[in-house]
């Protein structure tokens, strides 16, 4: 079986805003910022990944950080974990097995995120 990492970090109505190895991780730091800003939509999430995911998310999060538009690829890196933690012919795709373990604070909330219309600021 591949060697998973796990990653964790904070999803809102506008994407993924962090994305930290576990052993770096304080995940009460994170639950507090996610629940500090309840307009925000805010999850903590967990997910087990290869190699090939990894890199997948920190290649779009380096594009994000350079682009024009980095809430696009902050967004499509909460998509591409829904998909991936859905399709289990992920493999296929050259990633990897697929991400297992994938936990979110609050299952509700993930299933609306990413939409920027659930932020009454913007």
């Amino acid at each position: 079986m591949e060697k998973t990492k796990r990653f964790v970090g904070i999803a809102d109505c506008h994407g993924v805003e962090s994305f930290i190895p576990i052993d770096k991780a304080d995940l009460s730091i994170l639950q507090m910022r996610a629940e500090a800003n309840p307009q925000r939509h805010a999850v903590v999430y967990s997910v087990d990944l290869t190699n090939g995911y990894v890199e997948k998310i920190l290649d779009s999060l380096e594009t994000a950080n350079h682009s024009d538009n980095p809430n696009y690829h902050y967004k499509n890196i909460v998509r591409m974990i829904k998909t991936w933690a859905s399709d289990d012919g992920a493999i296929n795709k050259g990633l990897g097995l697929p991400p297992i373990n994938l936990k979110v604070s609050n299952k509700k909330i993930w299933k609306n995120i990413p939409n920027s219309k659930l932020d009454p600021y913007k």
